[in-house]
């Protein structure tokens, strides 16, 4: 009798790991977009000092369409990857939302993998998207 498991292994490889903590200019993140204000800031993060913002100076400005592209990747040869943000959200629920994407061509089309709308009450949330 043959007998597979359903356990997974707990072999984890991290591809890439942003905390921002040292020179985060340099990690290769372009902002783009409508009113476009991404940014760093070191008013509060989830790993001291630094966090990416969309809007370091107070509130984001009305109809804003603005993104924060992260550097180009592999995931090649990996198998059940996962993308974790960990956020603190503060947006009119329902009207605005942050939304995660993810491209398997090098940024020319993207694929939605998670998006949220409303608010965290100033606490951070750690989410997970299967990719």
């Amino acid at each position: 009798m043959n007998t597979n498991s359903t356990k997974p292994t707990t072999n984890d490889t991290q591809v890439l790991l942003h905390n921002f903590d040292s020179n985060p200019a340099l990690l290769g993140y372009t902002f783009t977009g409508t009113n476009n204000s991404w940014d760093f800031t070191n008013t509060a993060s989830f790993s001291a000092p630094t966090s990416l913002t969309d809007s370091p100076a107070g509130n984001y400005l009305d109809n804003t369409n603005s993104f924060a592209t992260g550097p180009v990747f592999s995931t090649v040869g990996q198998r059940g990857c996962r993308l974790v943000p960990q956020l603190r959200l503060a947006t009119e629920l329902g009207f605005d939302a942050l939304f995660t994407d993810s491209s398997a061509d090098g940024g020319t089309t993207w694929v939605n993998q998670s998006g949220w709308s409303g608010s965290t009450g100033g606490f951070l949330l750690f989410t997970l998207a299967e990719l």
